[in-house]
């Protein structure tokens, strides 16, 4: 019997279909995976086979072989971990009931529990556009889907639970309108707490009105990075679909803390970072800070002390409010619209210069 799953993969912040495909014959005893499969699938073999042993199933010694649709895909992540359990089950005759529209998402113990992992949000939200009525993710994931109301996202704890439940058929959906909001913490960073700097709170202002960028110029202990911490504070509400798309990238990074985000990102990265930790990329493209600051604010403190490689990279995402990045695997898209906020460091005489060309401008230009 094969016994086919939807699933997915994500490859950059794009969610790609794959569908695992589990057959178990008679023959000499193997465990095989194939299609294009990164190592941390190739090694779920063993979580699977152990966490399937110890829930209380018996894997007959035959010759399974597990596929991952389209080969031409590369597969990473340990999200596949239930998918591949649930087959085997299914092919075993032990799972009775039909798989066509349900998704598993989640990672399996050893002793047959499920673990959260990273990018669920945007894998429930392509289930959603993909017809898939029910979703099955672990519990410490069910919090940052909450937004999504037309499809039934069930948390399950072990693989066992899950069992029971498709062979009974009872679910435990947890409404999203019940789930109690979490309330959010007072903010230390507000400018009702910045005393005096009345035109960089001026200026500050006028740039979160219209996602302008802001360079701020000062001595130090001026409060410049006091400022910019309260700038996500002024900022426009984000919509619903801003907050899916932030939590989208938050979750893929592995940031989202469970739950979806409530305020406009904040990304303070040092002065020494490379261009690819902003950028993102690696072997496996990943979002770097600029993806991460989407839809909020990336502060970059010292300034000058940034190589100029690393400023150099931020010409295109400015203009473009998107980040290309090219690998032999493909081209990856990720967006990165954001407003910029740097600082500076000036000695007391340069900065009294400054002022009194400022001033000496603005004074020449009211006549």
């Amino acid at each position: 019997m094969v016994c086919r799953i939807n699933c997915a993969a994500i490859t950059g912040v794009e969610v790609l279909p794959v569908v695992v495909e589990t057959d178990i014959c008679n023959g000499l005893p193997s465990f095989d995976m194939v299609g294009l499969l990164s190592s941390d699938i190739k090694e779920s073999r063993e979580r699977v086979r152990t966490a399937i042993r110890n829930s209380g199933f018996v894997l007959p010694p035959k010759r399974i072989t597990i596929s991952f649709s389209p080969g031409n895909i590369r597969k990473t992540g340990t999200h596949f971990d239930l998918s591949v359990a649930v087959s085997i089950l299914y092919a075993l005759e032990i799972v009775q009931c039909g798989l066509e529209d349900k998704m598993f998402i989640g990672e399996l113990g050893l002793d047959g529990k499920v673990i959260s992992v990273n990018g669920v949000l945007p894998m429930v939200l392509y289930a959603l556009d993909k017809g898939i009525k029910k979703c099955f993710v672990s519990k410490e994931n069910l919090g940052e889907c909450r937004c999504i109301e037309e499809l039934d996202v069930i948390g399950v704890e072990s693989l066992n639970q899950l069992v029971m439940m498709l062979n009974s058929r009872q679910y435990y959906i947890e409404e999203t309108s019940k789930l109690k909001q979490e309330l959010i913490e007072c903010e230390k960073d507000d400018f009702k707490y910045i005393k005096g700097q009345i035109q960089a709170r001026k200026a500050a202002e006028i740039a979160a009105a219209g996602m302008h960028n802001l360079l701020l110029v000062g001595t130090p202990g001026t409060g410049k990075t006091a400022i910019a911490k309260a700038v996500p504070g002024i900022l426009p509400d984000m919509t619903k679909e801003e907050r899916i798309e932030i939590s989208k990238i938050q979750s893929i990074a592995g940031t989202l803390n469970g739950s979806m985000v409530k305020k406009r990102p904040f990304r303070n990265p040092h002065h020494t970072t490379t261009v690819t930790a902003l950028t993102g990329g690696g072997s496996v493209p990943k979002p770097g800070e600029l993806t991460l600051a989407h839809g909020g604010v990336l502060y970059m403190d010292e300034f000058p002390e940034f190589s100029r490689n690393v400023m150099e990279a931020l010409r295109q995402p400015l203009e473009d409010k998107q980040v290309v990045v090219s690998r032999v695997g493909g081209t990856f898209y990720f967006p990165s619209d954001f407003m910029l906020l740097a600082a500076m460091k000036i000695s007391t005489y340069m900065f009294a210069q400054l002022n009194d060309r400022v001033y000496k401008y603005y004074y020449n230009c009211s006549f």
